[in-house]
């Protein structure tokens, strides 16, 4: 569960509050109920999460058990509107360097300068100059907002490796994209200072977008998917150690942070999610197991 901190209420040359007990107790009911909703706020650095969900299907049953999680990762252009008074917490996608076409917004960006090619793994899915000014502030000022407004009270930041890869793809064409994408990650965390801020993906980038999140997501850690022969599998030994090697190096910036997991793995390979509940559990870590689509809620 969350570690919920209240924070004492003084009240203090009040009118009359003294001798009205119900106008206290209302009060009171207030700023409970504020507290809880606002918990996030409060104690971000000192999160506990001991079970959380990455679902972005559609299925009635599913989305029906969210409430038994502590964390939901969800799609917000999926119609799925995070109910009010709850204890999870709705954390909703947003891809930083790349798009859709499928997005509602895609038709608005379409032919830009910042929009590159199609990722080869995803059809219909175009990386993204993350560098353009233009972008980032589309980002922040009308994807962003919008999430908001559907009642989600954090951000899972996507595809916040792309403009890695862009820049040691051509380090000359792409320079200064790790450092654009802490520019903006820092951006969004000064606007929206009440937002969880998710991070997915983002050990390499660490150095520039650590301060800035309050939690990290690791996506096949120990297990993984193969897109050519199109099964699921142990991660090679050397990309964990890589990886675990590269936490410890900047445990400053992870410290207080919960470490959530999604491993991919077939629903009817039991042990396999068992291998990897295991790696996670001796490192502290949250796993959550699903399929590559993360159309399935194990």
């Amino acid at each position: 569960m969350y570690n919920i901190t209240f924070s004492k209420i003084y009240i203090k040359d009040m009118v009359g509050v003294n001798k009205c007990p119900v106008l206290l107790a209302l009060l009171a009911a207030f700023c409970v109920f504020s507290t809880l909703r606002c918990s996030f706020m409060q104690t971000k650095n000192n999160m506990e999460v001991e079970k959380w969900a990455c679902y972005y299907g559609e299925d009635s049953s599913s989305l029906a058990r969210l409430e038994e999680y502590d964390l939901v990762v969800m799609e917000p252009d999926h119609g799925f509107t995070p109910p009010e008074n709850t204890r999870t917490l709705y954390v909703g996608y947003v891809s930083l360097g790349e798009a859709e076409k499928f997005r509602w917004y895609w038709k608005e960006i379409e032919g830009r300068d910042f929009i590159l090619w199609e990722n080869e793994n995803w059809k219909d899915d175009y990386l993204i100059d993350i560098r353009s000014s233009e972008w980032q502030d589309f980002l922040v000022k009308r994807i962003i907002p919008k999430i908001i407004a559907k009642g989600y009270e954090g951000l899972f930041f996507d595809t916040i490796d792309t403009p890695l890869f862009l820049e040691e793809k051509d380090s000359e064409k792409f320079a200064g994209s790790a450092v654009a994408l802490g520019t903006l990650i820092k951006r969004i965390r000064e606007t929206f200072p009440d937002l969880v801020l998710v991070s997915n993906n983002g050990l390499r980038a660490v150095t520039h977008i650590g301060a800035y999140v309050d939690v990290f997501v690791l996506e096949s850690m120990f297990t993984t998917y193969d897109f050519e022969s199109k099964n699921y599998g142990k991660a090679d030994s050397s990309w964990r150690k890589k990886r675990i090697g590269q936490i410890n190096a900047n445990k400053e910036l992870f410290a207080g942070k919960p470490v959530l997991v999604i491993d991919y793995a077939d629903p009817g390979d039991k042990a396999l999610k068992d291998w990897s509940g295991a790696e996670c559990k001796k490192r502290g870590f949250v796993p959550y197991h699903t399929t590559i689509d993360l159309q399935k809620l194990f």
